[in-house]
């Protein structure tokens, strides 16, 4: 068993954090409405033109993982965005499904969608 305070203070939160920082390597886009639930395996209607690869910065204190998700200017245009996950690879394993108002992509657009983790203990 691991303690999440080995190491002291916030060592821990902070190796998960890496651990985590490491396997988040995509997000993607979908026009999907229905609320989130906890049995959600994925986006439930994914625009394959926003998978791409993220960008993923890390801080110590607090342990935070800040993954953003870029949506350059030719792909999914015309689309109404309304849910983002990120991914632990990019072909399955998705971490998580947020459901926003829509955002409806043009080609003259890049999206820059910001994503923070942050871990606490108690």
């Amino acid at each position: 068993m691991v303690m999440l305070n080995q190491g002291g203070g916030n060592g821990g939160l902070v190796r998960v954090r890496d651990i985590l920082s490491t396997d988040i390597t995509h997000a993607q886009a979908g026009t999907g409405t229905a609320t989130p639930s906890a049995s959600d395996t994925g986006l439930g209607t994914a625009v394959a033109a926003t998978l791409e690869s993220s960008s993923n910065t890390t801080s110590t204190s607090p342990a935070s993982i800040t993954v953003t998700h870029i949506i350059p200017l030719p792909d999914g245009n015309s689309s109404a965005l309304t849910e983002w996950e990120l991914r632990c690879n990019s072909n399955s394993d998705s971490l998580n499904r947020t459901v926003t108002a829509p955002l409806t992509k043009r080609s003259t657009q890049e999206v820059h969608r910001i994503t923070t983790i942050e871990l606490t203990q108690d």
